[in-house]
């Protein structure tokens, strides 16, 4: 019997094993453990351990490749159905003033002339016939309406200016132009016209709806 520190005796069988026990830690390190060598095969096999085979019943069919002619030119579309639907029609709706021109052909719709308005057709060729004369402009307006018409080129701008270096300040070519694309020989190309945004030159230029081939007579 041993007493505590109060005095009182208590019974600990076990006392005189506590030197046996108390083991002080090792300070020596384990050996380290030598991982088996694998080869990218034998990886690769033990990743896909769990992978289960798809069915051929959920295999995805491959989409088709967009080729080009799957682009569809939307201004292109349109003038096309539009000089199909004016075919052998040569009656033009015109509007003039000092700061304005327009002209359409009888069955060009409001919503193409409202969208040629605002410029909404691209510009893919433009002229310049500012500085020539009046014969040279129109001479050079048939060869660039044929030539245009060759290359596949339907929505133009033509750029005449507004006479303000002529005599009396008279836009001799802005009429002249106009006047050509609605009567005589240049007219047989003409869908429809209208006075160009200012940042396309404003009263100085029209947009110009061209067709493919001239009109019949």
């Amino acid at each position: 019997m041993k007493r505590d520190r109060t005095g009182n005796q208590s019974h600990r069988p076990f006392s005189h094993f506590g030197d046996v026990l108390r083991v002080e830690p090792s300070k020596e390190k384990p050996p380290p453990v030598e991982l088996p060598q694998l080869s990218d095969e034998e990886l690769f096999s033990w990743a896909m351990r769990d992978v289960v085979p798809i069915k051929r019943e959920n295999e995805r069919v491959p989409c088709a490749r967009l080729t080009n002619s799957s682009i569809v030119d939307d201004d292109a579309r349109v003038l096309e159905q539009l000089e199909e639907l004016v075919e052998g029609r040569g009656t033009f709706r015109m509007e003039n003033s000092d700061d304005y021109v327009e002209a359409r052909l009888d069955g060009v719709g409001f919503s193409t002339i409202r969208k040629l308005r605002r410029g909404q057709f691209t510009i893919q060729d433009t002229i310049n016939l500012r500085g020539l004369t009046r014969a040279e402009a129109k001479e050079a307006l048939a060869a660039f309406l044929r030539r245009s018409a060759a290359a596949g080129r339907r929505s133009l701008l033509v750029v005449h200016g507004r006479g303000l270096n002529s005599a009396g300040q008279i836009p001799i070519l802005k009429r002249s132009v106009a006047k050509w694309l609605t009567k005589g020989a240049l007219s047989r190309w003409t869908l429809a016209y209208c006075t160009a945004r200012p940042v396309d030159g404003g009263a100085g230029a029209i947009y110009l709806l061209l067709r493919s081939k001239p009109r019949r007579r």
